[in-house]
């Protein structure tokens, strides 16, 4: 039951069930589109990342805790825009990943409300996501939350 859920700030010692989560998310997107393979040494990476982060005002990290265990995760960022624009700042929620086994409980809507206000507290007055268009779930999830359509990333193979 998704009360019995608490969505709170990450602290050091969630770095690895973070990690853990982060892995189940990036293979799914990797059978989804082979692109997002990761590297090998990725899971290092994002941890050092993600210590890197906790540490730094301008990132939130917030995690799903089931009684001790980690059962999704949101990242945020304060984000600057290139100076030609009038607004400079704005969110950026860099990842959101709830565990296959407790998708559709309302996890991923509490974390990402728990980035807006945090986004509120910041002065922002938007926030952005970038979504994989071969995840039809995620598609879906961004726009139950009213994230509209901005821009859309095209990609090509250099020959």
């Amino acid at each position: 039951m998704p009360d019995a859920i608490t969505v709170r700030r990450a602290v050091e010692a969630d770095v690895p069930g973070v990690g853990v989560l982060w892995k189940e998310m990036m293979a799914f997107h990797e059978a989804l589109d082979p692109r997002f393979e990761r590297a090998s040494d990725g899971e290092e990476r994002f941890a050092e990342f993600l210590r890197a982060s906790l540490a730094n005002e301008k990132w939130l990290l917030v995690v799903a805790d089931d009684g001790g265990t980690l059962v999704g995760y949101g990242m945020a960022a304060v984000s600057e825009r290139p100076p030609v624009l009038k607004e400079r700042r704005m969110g950026l929620v860099s990842d959101l990943a709830v565990s296959a086994a407790y998708r559709r409980r309302g996890i991923g809507r509490r974390l990402v409300d728990e980035m807006m206000r945090w986004f509120r507290e910041q002065g922002l007055q938007h926030a952005e996501v970038n979504v994989a268009t071969c995840n039809p779930l995620a598609t879906a999830f961004w726009r139950s939350v009213r994230f509209g359509d901005y821009l859309e990333r095209r990609r090509r193979e250099v020959p």
